[in-house]
């Protein structure tokens, strides 16, 4: 009688897991084979932190198997339960040499950022040499605002032959000695980041050494570097055998006109640029919306140059971006100016060049929704209209009414605030408006950050 209960339940089970609907709402738990459960765990693993992979790592072999690959493909130092990231360092460091092959060739990325030597314990003198002989397949780098990379440490004939991302940013202590003598170290390094260096950083011979020994360098980010100067900026530009494809100056105070004049020249593969908060003049922007470099040019960054904010710089910026006849940047996709030179761009027609995103920056309080209007009428294939203002968007600029000290909402609605640009964006679907206070933002105001 147990037994014939027992069948009947297992067959009116089966018959009911083998219900159309019931598999389309959960076709994996359903499936014949695992197959579709080792498949569903590569998308799940990537998205997972250190201890939820050791815990999957429990369920199966299959499971073991992917969860040790993800855990040695990037190694986490900062979510150690027992020791902090720089023990975790030094014990990855140690146990390199005793991991097989196998193992040691899963490593591809290594985030060494924020890293702090200690008064007690510092990390291994020997870790870069154990990187080049026991992480053969490392591929990214990252130290930012780290300081145990020194000349000495680097020193040596070991090569990362498949590096193609180092980001030293914010690292104070980096200098010319260390690039000159790490170049050589990372020949088919591609994205380079040396941001905030300092002001005795890696400047000129650093980024030459890397434009020298590199030959796939394609992108280069140096942001706010006060050593950088126009000998780096020719160096990137002169040497043939690279193709330099996104470079990053914003706040490099010390880039003169003549810097420029050469990247405009010779760097006719460029399609990323940030100009921002540098010493561009109307000239050398025009340089690159119709020269030799604004042939692949894609994201321009024009903003807070206090040279382009008079009008007449502003009116010849928009002159060109108008003439059809001067061709100018047949692929330019995104577009970062200041208010000044957005207003000198109005009642002009559409605008010939295929802008999608366009970045204003300095928007001022009290600006009418006219302006939003018109930079439709203007950009017509924008998909995407981003203000920035310096300033918090507070009640005491409302217009007031007449008759009370209340802020008047009625009035407030024809100016472009937090309100405004949300109730345009429910209205339409077509263009998305966003109003972002730069004070606010931690990332950065260039376009790799919209």
């Amino acid at each position: 009688m147990y037994v014939a209960s027992t069948a009947t339940t297992s067959s009116s089970s089966s018959s009911y897991n083998n219900n159309p609907a019931v598999q389309k709402f959960d076709p994996i738990l359903f499936m014949p084979t695992s197959h579709g459960v080792n498949e569903a765990i590569g998308y799940i693993i990537p998205h997972l932190d250190t201890g939820s992979l050791a815990q999957c790592a429990r369920v199966s072999r299959h499971f073991n198997r992917e969860s040790n690959k993800a855990i040695w493909r990037a190694p986490n130092f900062q979510d150690g339960y027992l020791y902090n990231p720089l023990r975790l360092l030094n014990r990855f460091i140690d146990l390199l040499p005793e991991l097989r092959p196998e193992t040691q060739a899963l490593v591809t990325t290594l985030d060494l950022s924020h890293i702090e030597e200690s008064l007690y314990e510092n990390v291994r003198p020997h870790f870069f040499d154990a990187l080049t002989r026991y992480t053969p397949n490392l591929q990214v780098l990252k130290m930012v605002k780290t300081s145990f990379l020194t000349v000495s440490s680097v020193r040596g004939t070991g090569r990362l032959p498949h590096l193609r991302a180092l980001d030293l940013s914010y690292c104070e202590h980096v200098s010319d000695d260390l690039l000159v003598e790490l170049a050589p170290r990372v020949p088919r390094l591609a994205y380079l980041r040396l941001d905030s260096l300092g002001s005795d950083a890696g400047g000129e011979r650093g980024l030459a050494a890397f434009a020298d020994h590199c030959d796939d360098l394609t992108s280069v980010s140096i942001r706010y570097n006060d050593t950088i100067t126009n000998g780096a900026l020719t160096a990137l530009a002169k040497f043939g055998k690279i193709h330099v494809k996104e470079v990053d100056l914003t706040g490099c105070a010390y880039v003169t006109p003549v810097g420029l004049a050469a990247m405009a020249r010779f760097n006719i593969n460029l399609q990323y640029l940030s100009l921002a908060k540098t010493a561009c003049d109307a000239n050398h922007a025009i340089a690159f919306l119709t020269g030799r470099s604004a042939r692949y040019l894609r994201h321009l960054d024009l903003g807070f140059c206090a040279s382009l904010d008079n009008p007449a710089a502003a009116d010849r910026i928009a002159n060109v971006l108008w003439n059809e006849a001067d061709h100018p940047a047949p692929s330019l996709e995104c577009l970062a100016i200041s208010m000044p030179v957005a207003e000198a761009m109005l009642g002009r027609g559409p605008c010939p060049c295929p802008i999608t995103l366009l970045v204003v920056h300095g928007l001022r309080q009290n600006t009418p929704m006219q302006l939003l209007t018109a930079l439709l009428a203007s950009f017509p294939s924008a998909r995407h209209i981003a203000f920035t203002r310096d300033e918090p968007e507070d009640d005491e600029y409302m217009p007031m009414s007449f008759y009370s000290d209340v802020p008047d909402p009625s009035t407030s609605r024809r100016y472009i605030n937090q309100d405004t640009v949300k109730q345009f964006n429910l209205c339409q679907s077509n263009v998305l408006v966003t109003l972002t206070n730069d004070r606010e933002k931690i990332d950065g105001l260039t376009m790799h950050h919209w």
